[in-house]
């Protein structure tokens, strides 16, 4: 049986092409019928016919199901079928996606404006691999506000999990996704670094961002580090956060509606450490405050009473 993917399409025509260009050495070469059989096969026909329509996506990849998504791809051709040359890179259909260069969105006419890859789905079922390769944007921003070059861009929007890399200096936010976030650097970008919805955001670090560092609304985030961003350092609605650090940024350090956080390191930076809204804390460590200043208004229940520290004695 013949399968049309990239590795198999050399290997079939890599014989039939020696034996061409060997033959085009000697006087009055003809070409065996064996060749033209093969060349004319039509599965191979359909793979060269669809290489050349829809370009090296069309195939990259194609054997264990994984898409190669690029600069070149996103500024000359078009990616995937449907996708029109330039950013975003449109997802349109479920599937698992991996980039093999950075992608760089300040090519864009209206950079600021401009979202690297736009997953339009509106289903679960597709994830993202940033392979240690950045998005880029033209924000530029410092711990002071404003971020400036900043506009509407995102790094990933839409339905998809993202793993395994950077997105700075995106107009707006980094990551803005429904879905799991893991390994992301988000840094410098004009909004919020990484918001999360119906998932988990874990071993990632937003910093120097122009709004909220991490967000989840209904999902958790685990294990990750908030600093130095613009506005809160932690933003959590009817989620849970474990094993993190938050410190130095602008606004309050810590939001919480309806969640619970757990062993957690929060450090105040002048903009209060916690606002709550029936909140549940465990085991947390407050710095740079002192006793009923660490907690902030609101309803706070501590589980269990006593598990919390404020500043070097347990928060009242």
């Amino acid at each position: 049986m013949l399968v049309c993917d990239a590795p198999s399409l050399a290997l079939a025509l890599r014989a039939p092409m020696l034996e061409l260009l060997i033959m085009s050495t000697m006087p009055n070469p003809r070409t065996s019928p064996s060749i033209l059989a093969r060349l004319a096969h039509p599965t191979w026909m359909l793979c060269i016919a669809t290489s050349i329509l829809l370009g090296p996506a069309a195939l990259a990849r194609a054997s264990d199901g994984v898409v190669e998504l690029s600069q070149t791809c996103a500024v000359s051709t078009g990616c995937l079928a449907g996708d029109a040359p330039g950013f975003p890179i449109v997802i349109a259909s479920p599937g698992s996606f991996i980039l093999t260069s950075d992608l760089d969105v300040r090519v864009a006419t209206s950079p600021v404006d401009t979202t690297a890859i736009d997953v339009q789905t509106g289903l679960a079922g597709t994830t993202i691999d940033l392979n240690g390769f950045s998005l880029i944007g033209p924000a530029s921003c410092s711990f002071l506000p404003p971020c400036t070059s900043t506009g509407t861009g995102q790094g990933v929007a839409g339905v998809a999990s993202v793993k395994n890399g950077t997105v700075r200096g995106m107009g707006s936010d980094g990551v803005s996704v429904s879905g799991d976030v893991e390994g992301v650097r988000a840094i410098g970008n004009g909004g919020r670094g990484i918001a999360v919805s119906f998932g988990t955001l874990s071993r990632s670090v937003a910093a120097i961002n122009g709004a909220t560092g991490l967000s989840a609304t209904n999902g958790s985030v685990e294990s990750s580090v908030s600093s130095q961003n613009q506005s809160l350092g932690l933003s959590l609605n009817r989620s849970t956060g474990e094993n993190l650090s938050i410190a130095d940024n602008a606004g309050i350090e810590v939001s919480l509606s309806r969640s619970r956080l757990g062993h957690s390191l929060i450090d105040e930076n002048g903009g209060g450490e916690v606002s709550c809204t029936d909140c549940a804390l465990t085991g947390n460590q407050f710095s740079d405050c002192v006793g009923a200043a660490c907690l902030g208004a609101g309803t706070i229940f501590q589980v269990p009473a006593g598990s919390n520290l404020c500043g070097n004695v347990v928060c009242p």
